[in-house]
């Protein structure tokens, strides 16, 4: 024993390759050796040797060798890929924290095995090299063909693309439900199956050559996910923008068939798991919307400015020369509304200044014909609650419609002086 250390962050060292030795040499080379011949005679005997029986060993006379000294040796070797560490049938890799209690720790030697790392069948290594080289659509010279070089590749490349996978859910699946999150899934989950042999060469390699269809699979659906977001995304986000708005107000469109027609077509289209071939349609369809909305905020913005037109008219016909402050004061109100519906954008917001023109109307004309009077009890009305729609046929049907708004507008008189119809 020519070399010796002097705690755990020691042996770690190591395991790591942190740890460098004086004079650049490897150190207790005989040592090395010495367990090296005993697991080839555990091993010609077929006995699995533990690093408790190579603790018990070494620590006993001749040797008398440090109980950490030996973990230490046990640590190059592996290090060294010499040797592998079995906890539960499971290669720990020199990276995990554990190891050191494997190494050392009463609890756990007896149950951590050590036995001589078995390196890749060369057959093995050419079969994943292939489907690497396949999968990564690069030259099989890209590849490393040596043993460590393709297992560094294998995890690197593999652990990066599950990060990537991952963000993407993260990123751009929180907040909307675009299509190919399956396929994204499908992709993690395949990652982390191949990954999760990455501390037994022969199992990764073996396990990469099991999944190769499985990746190749998904290497052609991903595709389609990435044409996705790079080029179709922006037009399925129009589509479904436009589908939204229409949705707010979808009472208006009972009669506009060609953009009932689109509406549904774009959600069928948007539903769909894999719409990649047919959202070339959803602009042409948006657009159907779109030329049946613009039709319909012209007609409800012609509605509005008429009702405007027609009240202004109206208080102009109705005042006198002394109710001309009232009239200018309506009007500044009509002209903003106006404005405003000029520039309207939406139907439901047109519908909405209907009753606020109507609630002008209503209080203006209130000032210009109910003028207050001592004694006198004065009760208003609007026009429009007096007469309802009715088809008349005959002169009876005329009396009867008239007898009901007699009828009302007595209801309304009753207890007042005088009835303002407004």
């Amino acid at each position: 024993m020519e070399q010796h250390v002097e705690s755990d962050s020691d042996v770690a060292g190591i395991l790591t390759g942190k740890l460098k030795w004086t004079q650049g040499m490897e150190p207790n080379q005989e040592a090395s050796a010495q367990i090296l011949d005993y697991l080839e005679m555990q091993e010609r005997n077929h006995l699995p040797t533990s690093m408790a029986d190579i603790q018990a060993k070494y620590q006993k006379k001749p040797y008398g060798w440090r109980e950490i000294d030996i973990a230490a040796i046990v640590a190059e070797l592996i290090a060294a890929q010499k040797l592998v560490l079995k906890y539960g049938g499971v290669i720990i890799s020199p990276s995990d924290k554990k190891i050191i209690d494997y190494l050392r720790k009463k609890t756990e030697i007896d149950k951590a095995i050590i036995a001589f790392k078995v390196a890749p069948p060369t057959a093995l290594i050419k079969k994943c090299r292939e489907f690497l080289s396949e999968y990564h659509n690069c030259t099989l010279g890209a590849i490393p063909d040596d043993e460590a070089g393709l297992i560094r590749y294998i995890t690197e490349k593999f652990d990066t693309e599950r990060a990537v996978l991952q963000g993407r859910i993260a990123k751009e699946y929180a907040f909307s439900a675009y299509p190919g999150k399956n396929v994204v899934e499908n992709g993690i989950k395949l990652c982390e199956k191949l990954l999760a042999q990455k501390n037994d060469s022969i199992a990764l390699l073996k396990k990469a050559v099991e999944l190769q269809d499985d990746f190749l699979d998904f290497s052609e659906d991903i595709s389609d996910v990435d044409t996705f977001f790079r080029i179709q995304r922006e037009i399925f986000d129009r589509a479904k923008a436009q589908t939204e708005l229409v949705n707010t107000e979808k009472e208006y469109f009972q009669t506009e068939s060609d953009a009932i027609a689109a509406i549904s077509k774009i959600k069928e289209i948007l539903a769909m798991p894999k719409p990649y071939k047919r959202i070339s349609e959803l602009p042409e369809l948006v657009q159907t919307i779109q030329n049946g909305y613009a039709k319909l905020l012209v007609q409800k913005r012609e509605e509005v400015i008429s009702e405007i037109q027609a009240a202004m008219g109206e208080f102009h016909q109705t005042a006198d020369v002394k109710q001309s402050d009232i009239v200018q004061r309506a009007d500044a109100a009509f002209i903003e509304k106006r404005t405003a519906a000029e520039h309207a954008e939406k139907l439901t917001t047109l519908d909405a200044m209907k009753i606020q023109i109507g609630n002008i109307r209503q209080q203006y004309l209130q000032k210009l014909l109910v003028v207050a009077e001592p004694n006198i009890d004065t009760v208003t009305m609007n026009r429009s609650t007096i007469c309802h729609t009715m088809q008349l046929k005959s002169e009876a049907d005329i009396d009867q419609y008239v007898a009901e708004i007699k009828k009302i507008l007595l209801q309304k008189l009753d207890g007042h002086d005088v009835l303002h119809i407004i």
